[in-house]
């Protein structure tokens, strides 16, 4: 069981994103699960959890993990107010502690 946190830059609209977790792996498979904040240029913040699975596997004497699974909204503020969304997520370890990690999903207005 390990806790982690790592943090990222959106590009394309600017946002910075914390993402805190905790896995239980054994040899580099199994389970992860955390929670995520992220700020926005406008100043809005949306609170949002995770979960997935982790898969590592050895190529040519280097370890390479994938990792998938699904989120969902918690809260938000600003425009993120009174929105529900959720959606799907995948990352692979592109170098000595970088990861590339890909959010799909979408937004709506609470119901």
């Amino acid at each position: 069981m390990a806790t982690f946190e790592n943090k990222g830059y959106n590009l394309k609209i600017g946002s910075w994103t914390v993402n805190r977790g905790v896995s239980d792996l054994i040899k580099g498979n199994g389970t992860a699960r955390g929670y995520t904040t992220t700020n926005y240029p406008d100043g809005a913040v949306t609170y949002s959890s995770w979960e997935g699975k982790t898969t590592t596997v050895v190529v040519d004497g280097k370890s390479i993990a994938t990792s998938a699974g699904t989120w969902k909204l918690i809260s938000g503020t600003g425009e993120w107010k009174n929105r529900e969304g959720g959606g799907t997520w995948k990352s692979k370890v592109v170098g000595d502690g970088i990861s590339f990690v890909e959010w799909e999903g979408e937004w709506r207005p609470k119901r």
